[in-house]
């Protein structure tokens, strides 16, 4: 039998014998812990709406192969109802939770900075990142039906699928997973969440600064597109993808590449471990509708990070090999 250990402040997870095979779903028996820090925001009067997305969430990671979880930290943004209701549903889970604050107005960067500055002091813990997609506005598919929805559970079935949660917790094979991982339009996790090792984390610069450098990097380029190459509020989609070093992996073979285009059924996607990006290329699923090069990426990675990354760096391999 696996043989773990957990402390409150400090994370040390020891596998010893037979683990999870990666890429096999589902996957039980096998012991896991770690952090969720967690985005949640309300709109006035929107509560409940909100609330039904956080018990939808946090039902999940407590189905999970990630459960138990040592502790779930939440920010809250717009209603201040937001906290105790919260609060109550980690009651009901069994969930230990710990409010970060509440304001009236905020960003991702409300909890994003908290689980850097987190993993900067505990940089041998595992952390994920999740926030409640859907709760501001939703965005209606040709059915009528709400794209974040279908999103947002599927997102959330990458991030916290057995495989995911082996390859990070086993700290061999990437720093970040979750359903997909996209090198297009820039380095990023659709959706914005993810599953990362915190050694890996702890090499991400302050969000506010990383905002500052890109924009100044791109500062004149491409002024009326942010999203393009993940400046300005884009940023912190940005963030976690933005290192030179970084080795991410994904469950999701399909062709969804990023946005809203293609998604995947959340229910019945099968989930399939890889390196990414995992299409070389001449492969149907490689998307090239927003290109970047290896001199348009470097030249990134050096004025943010003054790094290059590693020669086996898929990510460049990649970039070097689009036309």
């Amino acid at each position: 039998m696996p043989n773990w250990k957990v402390a409150r402040h400090t994370l040390t997870i020891s596998l010893v014998g037979a683990a999870c095979p990666v890429g096999k779903e589902p996957c039980s028996g096998m012991p896991s812990s770690g952090y969720v820090f967690y985005n949640i925001f309300s709109q006035l009067g929107g509560t409940a709406h909100a609330i039904a997305i956080v018990e939808e969430q946090l039902r999940a990671i407590r189905n999970s192969s990630f459960w138990p979880v040592d502790e779930i930290r939440f920010a809250t943004i717009g209603d201040p109802e937001l906290r105790g209701k919260v609060e109550r549903v980690c009651d009901e889970i069994g969930a230990n939770c710990t409010h970060l604050g509440h304001t009236k107005r905020g960003s991702e960067t409300r909890t994003l900075e908290p689980l850097r500055a987190f993993c900067t002091a505990h940089p041998d813990a595992t952390v994920a990142y999740i926030h409640d997609k859907g709760s501001y506005h939703a965005v209606l598919n040709e059915r009528g039906r709400s794209s974040n929805t279908v999103f947002r559970r599927g997102l959330m079935r990458g991030v916290f699928s057995s495989a995911c949660v082996d390859a990070i917790t086993r700290g061999v094979r990437c720093d970040i997973c979750g359903m997909r991982f996209s090198p297009a339009p820039h380095a990023h996790m659709p959706g914005n969440m993810f599953l990362a090792r915190c050694d890996y984390i702890a090499k991400l610069l302050p969000l506010p600064h990383f905002e500052q450098r890109m924009n100044a990097h791109y500062q004149g380029e491409k002024k009326t597109c942010d999203w393009c190459v993940g400046s300005g509020r884009f940023a912190s989609e940005h963030w976690v993808g933005a290192h030179p070093s970084i080795r991410p992996c994904d469950v999701l073979d399909s062709k969804y590449a990023w946005a809203y285009q293609n998604l995947p059924d959340h229910k019945t996607y099968p989930i399939r471990f890889a390196m990414a990006p995992r299409y070389r290329n001449g492969h149907p699923y490689r998307n090239e509708e927003m290109k970047r090069t290896a001199a348009h990426a470097l030249a990134e990675w050096w004025s943010i990070y003054n790094e290059a990354p590693p020669a086996s760096s898929l990510l460049l391999r990649y970039y070097a090999e689009s036309r």
